[in-house]
């Protein structure tokens, strides 16, 4: 396997999010990886106080240029605090499977 712990893109792609949407929290929560070990694509969990996630959401796919594909699920911090404690949420499942990248 060529990649080792979370793989270069992600850290890349985490670092701009971070510099672009000052969140509270990312969270990786899903990796699908290549026969070789290679990053084909992730998710990430963003906790951001916005007012206008849409907007937030565009902004971020279209100034991150990364060569794995990657999505962004976006939370606003009273989301989060809401449905990460609802059982059965996507959130909270998030929550209890996700491996945190960055908290402030």
């Amino acid at each position: 396997m060529e990649e080792q712990g979370l793989g270069e893109q992600i850290l890349q792609v985490c670092a701009e999010v971070r510099r672009l949407a000052r969140p509270e929290k990312v969270i990786l929560f899903n990796r699908k990886l290549t026969l070789s070990g290679k990053t084909a694509s992730f998710k990430l969990v963003v906790v951001a106080d916005t007012a206008d996630k849409r907007r937030l959401e565009k902004e971020l796919y279209l100034a991150i240029d990364s060569p794995v594909p990657f999505d962004v699920v976006l939370y606003t911090p009273g989301e989060w605090a809401q449905l990460a404690g609802e059982r059965g949420s996507f959130a909270a499942k998030v929550r209890r499977l996700g491996k945190v990248l960055y908290e402030a």
